[in-house]
This record gives structure tokens, C-alpha cells and sequence, in this order.
């Protein structure tokens, strides 16, 4: 059983929670185009039907209060999520269901970004599919069939902050636990795991798909342990694109990586030709020799570590003291705990 973030039990969760498929989740009421609650139910919830309709254009704060959409259902022809497009802050959310997007991106909170969006303490159980021709040109930014467990894709300014990904992520071209494309952008991210399986055709990786001339892009304090497969695949990242500046600190992969061209236990395809344009890596673990820690172009400012034993409490010592040495952050970091499961994981926070 993996440890979650958050703390209310699966009793206390089913309750706290809008479910799609329950009838007591539907007040009587007039339904637009509906003739009653039923109907708008099974409309909602018919997977021959496009189900839900993704909230479009979303500018504000959107506070979940630790409350879960259950069994949301979307099969739809461009952006897909709870989200289409999203700015400003969504926090304290959980989300479970099947999402689907054809020509489009897809997201468990949010589709896409284009300007500044602050995510924070939540957690997708959505398989989200995007599905589009596979993209060859690499020219082509505007690439659909990007999937993430959090959000899509990222043409803007994000932080991503306690935040987990369980649910199964699949994208024609790229996928990543928490962002499947980041494009043009400042990204955090922050406290946050990947459990779930990503897969897809092209870029893939546990945090990141792919990212490509980034302004700036810091991974603090992560962990995947779910596996990660494509044509270039990477426990962290699968493919980073030349020109990002790239942070990597107190962070660790614990899963297994097939990348059919590329594979790498943090960065699948690192474009490096010098220290400069390498990425700063510090306090990261890898598990697997043999994949290595990274992929194509291992040009690196800092070299990961090796580590043998996983369940060791070396490990969460080694995490915690570098947790421990970070004195001026705006969000506090997270500090491990060994799991049950035998690898470490984050200590329960009082929310």
C-alpha cells in the first residue's frame, strides 16, 4: 500500500467527495437541457457519450477543501481535464476517474496553461489519455496527444507543490506524472510523487515529458517509483530540451524505465554539450546501474548517486539532511520517513 499524501481515511474519503456515478451526489433542481437528474447523470457518466465538459478558461481560486471528484468521465475532441485552461490557484482537490482527449491535451487537474497557475495539495487517480498523430518534426511545439497527471502542457509560469500523480498516463507524444509538456516556461515542482504507470510514443517521464526552452526549471524534493516507458524515457524527466536552465535537489527514482531509443533513471535524453547548459543536480539517488542515470548526452554540472540499497535508512537520512540545510524557501520542504513499502516517502503533514 503506498502512502498518500493526504491524511482522511478511505471511509471518511468516500463521503467527502462529488461522485459522478452516486444519485446523492445530485440535488433536484432544473437541469438545462436535461429532463432530469438521471438523465444528466448518465449523460455524465456514459462512456459512449463525451461525459463531462471541462471548465474553459478558469481565472481565480479554486479551493477542493480536501473534497474528491469521484468517477469523472470525459472522451472528448481537443483539452481534457477538470480544468480546459486554468490561472491563478486550484489547491486542496482530489480527482478519480477516466479522461480523454483526441487532437487535444489532457490533464487529471488541468488540460493546458498559458499563464500563471499555482497547484497545491493535489492528487490525481485519473487514467488520462491523449491521444493524436505522433508528432516527428521537432520544430512542431504545438504538439497534441500531451498527457500529465496534473496538468498537460505548460506555455507559462507554474509551481506544482504537494502534489502526487496515481493514476495510469498515456500520451501518443509525450506524458509525464506531472506535466507532459513544459514549453517556454518557469516550473516548480515541489513535494511531490509519481506512483502511477506513464507511457506513450515519444518523450516520457516521471515528473516531466518533455521540456524544451525553459526559462527556468527546479524539481525539488520528488520521488518516482512508477514505471515510465516510451521512445525516450526518464525517471524525472524524459527528454530536456537544449536551453533550459534545470535545477534537480533532494530527489530519487525507484522504478523501471524502458525508453525503446533513450532511457535514463532521472533524465532520459539530457541535451548537454557543456557545463553551462547542465543541468545542477544535487542530493538525486538512482537504483539501477545498468540504465544509468542518464540517457543521450550525459553532460552533467553534478553527478547523481548510486544507491544499492533503497529500503536502507541511510537513504531518508541523506534526504532529511538535506532538507534540513534549506533555510530560505517560501514553501517549506517536505521531510521522509522508510514507508512500508520499503522505500522512502514523504512524512504525513498535518493539513
Amino acid at each position: 500500500m503506498k502512502q498518500k499524501i493526504f491524511l482522511e481515511s478511505d471511509t471518511l474519503r468516500r463521503f467527502l467527495c462529488l461522485n459522478f456515478k452516486s444519485r446523492l451526489s445530485y440535488t433536484d433542481g432544473k437541469i438545462l437541457n436535461c429532463n432530469s437528474i438521471d438523465e444528466l447523470r448518465e449523460r455524465l457518466t456514459n462512456t459512449s457519450g463525451s461525459g463531462f465538459t471541462p471548465i474553459n478558461n478558469f481565472k481565480g481560486n479554486f479551493d477542493g477543501k480536501n473534497f474528491e471528484i469521484q468517477n469523472i468521465y470525459e472522451n472528448i475532441s481537443g483539452n481534457a481535464g477538470l480544468f480546459a485552461n486554468a490561472g491563478g490557484t486550484i489547491k486542496n482537490l482530489k480527482i478519480s476517474g477516466n479522461i480523454i482527449s483526441t487532437d487535444g491535451y489532457a490533464g487529471g487537474i488541468a488540460s493546458s496553461l498559458s499563464e500563471t497557475l499555482n497547484i497545491s495539495n493535489c492528487i490525481n487517480y485519473c487514467n488520462v489519455t491523449a491521444n493524436a498523430e505522433i508528432n516527428t518534426d521537432l520544430s512542431n511545439t504545438n504538439i497534441y496527444g500531451t498527457s500529465g497527471g496534473i496538468i498537460g502542457r505548460v506555455v507559462g509560469n507554474i509551481i506544482i507543490n504537494d502534489c502526487a500523480n496515481e493514476g495510469e498516463i498515456y500520451g501518443t507524444n509525450e506524458a509525464g506524472g506531472m506535466i507532459g509538456c513544459a514549453y517556454v516556461s518557469k516550473v516548480t515542482i515541489l513535494n511531490c510523487y509519481n506512483s502511477g504507470v506513464i507511457n506513450g510514443e515519444n518523450d516520457v517521464g516521471g515528473m516531466i515529458g518533455w521540456t524544451l526552452t525553459a526559462s527556468s526549471m527546479q524539481i525539488y524534493n520528488c520521488y518516482n517509483i512508477g514505471e515510465v516507458s516510451g521512445v525516450t524515457a526518464g525517471g524525472l524527466i524524459g527528454n530536456r530540451g537544449a536551453g533550459d536552465k534545470i535545477e534537480i535537489k533532494n530527489c530519487y527514482d525507484y522504478a523501471e524505465i524502458k525508453g525503446s531509443k533513450y532511457q535514463g533513471e532521472i533524465i532520459g535524453f539530457n541535451w548537454a554539450y557543456n557545463t553551462e547548459t547542465s543541468p545542477m543536480i544535487e542530493n538525486v539517488f538512482y537504483t539501477n546501474q545498468t540504465v544509468g542515470a542518464f540517457g543521450g548526452f550525459s553532460n552533467s554540472i553534478s553527478t547523481p548517486i548510486y544507491c544499492e540499497d533503497i529500503s536502507d535508512n541511510d537513504l531518508v537520512n541523506q534526504l532529511n539532511n538535506y532538507v534540513s540545510s534549506i533555510t530560505e524557501q517560501n514553501i517549506p520542504w517536505r521531510s521522509w520517513i522508510l514507508g512500508i513499502d520499503g522505500y522512502p516517502v514523504f512524512e504525513e503533514a498535518t493539513l
